[in-house]
């Protein structure tokens, strides 16, 4: 079960542009067009497939164990600027700054 520099190369290809058509052409969630790439890229370079969920279960792992404690602060600082009223006064700076013309919801 070896795979040539050529067939995994090709199948990390497809996997590109597998994401890419789903999360701009039919505009599923990035999450899930990632899984879909990881398993067609894992049956591509002939990976069995409790291979393929041990690299996408580790895989995820070790990002979330880096980044993790970064997204639970972002959020907690997020939280403290909406209820301390923060949020409403840097928006209403950056209206005052570009013009309300500048507004797309308006």
């Amino acid at each position: 079960m070896t795979t040539s520099f050529a067939q995994s190369f090709f199948f990390l290809l497809v996997g590109i542009a597998v994401i890419i058509l789903l999360t701009a052409k039919y505009r599923i969630h990035a999450f899930f067009a990632l899984l879909i790439a990881c398993f067609i890229v894992g049956v591509g370079v002939q990976l069995p497939f409790a291979s393929i969920l041990t690299a996408i279960k580790d895989g995820f792992g070790r990002i979330m164990q880096s980044l993790g404690f970064i997204i639970v602060l972002g959020t907690t600082l997020g939280v403290l600027l909406e209820h301390s009223g923060s949020t409403r006064v840097m928006s209403n700076f950056i209206i005052k700054q570009t013009g309300e013309k500048k507004l797309h919801w308006r």
